[in-house]
């Protein structure tokens, strides 16, 4: 806001010019006052503005160092949980504290991710080559699984053990009748079938004629 600078002001030395000069400057007077005041009142908002901006700054200026607390609190809780490559496994936290159970490290001699359990570090994940595929699987070595319940029919994979129980426990009998289609077991390999004498011998078999007289002393042969 401007002000009007006020005219000469009149001087008793000047006797000439005091009236006229005394009349011009108490004419301007008023006009000063309103743009004096005016100025006051905006240099007023300015200071109160200007209050409020470093009100404000001082609010943000809080919130910047609460957020580099903060971040400086995340960058230290992910330092505790990974600690960054490491020729060695470590022992203790980049901060020289315990280790948190869960930690990792990049073990840069052995080339892998390993996950702290709380006593020891083992490898984060096995390498896809430690399993088989699911089409047409391979297996090395012993390998065991789940033995199905005696009697199974279905695509369960049978084990050694299933396909022994799978062997009947008795002999069958000679003249025996078959059920057709009612037993998914099998008989033994070692079993005996006991000899039928009402049977003639494959080697060297002999045969007899009945006799059909019944007053005979003797049937010939």
């Amino acid at each position: 806001m401007p002000i009007t600078a006020l005219p000469t002001p009149p001087s008793r030395t000047d006797a000439a010019n005091f009236n006229v000069r005394a009349e011009a400057f108490l004419g301007a007077l008023p006009t000063f006052v309103t743009q004096a005041n005016a100025l006051a009142t905006e240099t007023n908002g300015y200071a109160t503005n200007a209050a409020a901006s470093a009100t404000t700054a001082s609010s943000q200026a809080a919130n910047a160092a609460a957020s580099a607390a903060n971040a400086a609190a995340s960058y230290d809780a992910f330092d505790d949980r990974y600690l960054g490559s490491k020729a060695v496994n470590p022992t203790v936290d980049n901060d020289g504290a315990a280790l948190l159970t869960g930690a990792l490290h990049w073990n840069s001699t052995a080339a892998e991710m390993r996950v702290w359990t709380g006593s020891a570090w083992v490898a984060a994940y096995v390498s896809a080559g430690s399993y088989a595929p699911l089409a047409s699987p391979t297996f090395t070595g012993v390998p065991a699984a789940p033995t199905a319940a005696v009697g199974t029919n279905s695509t369960q994979l049978a084990t050694t053990a299933f396909v022994l129980a799978q062997a009947s426990a008795t002999a069958p009998v000679a003249d025996g009748t078959a059920a057709v289609g009612t037993s998914v077991r099998f008989a033994r390999a070692d079993h005996v079938h006991p000899t039928d004498a009402s049977r003639a011998p494959l080697a060297s078999p002999q045969f007899f004629r009945q006799c059909r007289h019944w007053h005979c002393a003797s049937c010939p042969t």
